[in-house]
């Protein structure tokens, strides 16, 4: 039986950042058939294992590959968007963590505004149009 409250924690945990590296297999002495991997050089890899990490809690495997390429496929189908440096992965996948949030304040906006619109300003009233259809669009929602 699942402990729902173990997956729902586990939910809320989310990558913020990734990483990938290249290891060797290694079987235990005093347990054939058991194996442990450690990073290495890329002309030592058996194989190459993609890292996701959890603020303040380090990085855990989430697999491991025949080949680099493989492994940033995988990543690039998990993030939408191509393997790269640190830094810009990492600035993506804040945006990405946010988007919900920032969607719901900018409907909260673009309400306020059409509220409190009492002006007869085509470009406010088209601007205010054009980013509802956006928020609509990017919740899924028909506008």
């Amino acid at each position: 039986m699942t402990n729902t409250k173990d997956t729902s924690a586990q939910q809320k945990q989310v990558f913020d950042n990734y990483e990938i590296s290249p290891c060797t297999r290694t079987e235990e002495p005093d347990a054939p058939g058991k194996f442990y991997f450690e990073v290495c050089d890329p002309h030592d890899a058996d194989v190459w294992t993609l890292y996701g990490h959890i603020h303040g809690e380090g990085a855990r495997a989430i697999g491991d590959f025949d080949t680099r390429q493989h492994a940033e496929e995988v990543f690039q189908r998990s993030t939408g968007i191509p393997f790269a440096e640190s830094r810009e992965i990492a600035d993506h996948l804040r945006m990405m963590h946010a988007g919900k949030n920032l969607l719901e304040e900018l409907s909260f906006f673009l309400n306020f505004a059409v509220l409190n619109d009492d002006q007869e300003d085509e470009d406010f009233t088209r601007r205010i149009a054009d980013a509802q259809s956006l928020v609509a669009e990017a919740t899924g929602r028909a506008s």
